[in-house]
């Protein structure tokens, strides 16, 4: 049970709000690696989906900086936090994802807050699930919806049955 590269890997040319692979193969194990850089002007979101659902089918508990979980139930992707534009974010997320149950997934996260050496790094802690219990995790995407993510930010997968 070797990991190897799933889909094909985007990396933005130019800014834009979302990042996809729309081609995974439908493994049972996934691992996704994202390095997100704020473009300017607003916030840039933490918010992940699964093969383009957006029903209310995600339930989220996390943890930001070690404070105390919060949650949240049937929403329609799952919302991690929102950074300024000025920040950078790293994320990978190991999502299993067997057709016949739900997808189980955890998630880390670090940032690099006001992007000064002054103030530490943020961290997100973090479990989900995507409710779905027929399919498989074809397509991934982690996206932004109150601005964009910058040139070079990038999403990659890997994957094992």
């Amino acid at each position: 049970m070797a990991w190897a590269k799933n889909g094909t890997p985007e990396t933005l040319g130019s800014a834009d709000a979302d990042l996809t692979i729309s081609d995974l193969n439908g493994v049972k194990f996934n691992q996704f690696m994202c390095h997100a850089i704020g473009a300017s002007g607003g916030n840039h979101n933490n918010k992940w989906d699964f093969n383009n659902d957006s029903g209310s089918n995600y339930a989220i508990r996390k943890s930001l900086d070690g404070a105390g979980d919060s949650t949240s139930t049937s929403q329609t992707n799952m919302y991690w936090h929102d950074d300024n534009a000025s920040t950078e974010q790293f994320s990978i997320v190991y999502a299993i994802g067997i057709s016949s149950e739900e997808k189980l997934v955890i998630h880390f996260d670090i940032d690099n807050s006001s992007g000064t050496g002054a103030t530490p790094p943020r961290r997100t802690e973090g479990v989900g699930k995507w409710s779905n219990t027929s399919d498989t995790i074809d397509r991934v995407d982690k996206f932004t919806t109150t601005g964009n993510e910058d040139t070079d930010s990038n999403l990659s997968a890997l994957g094992t049955d």
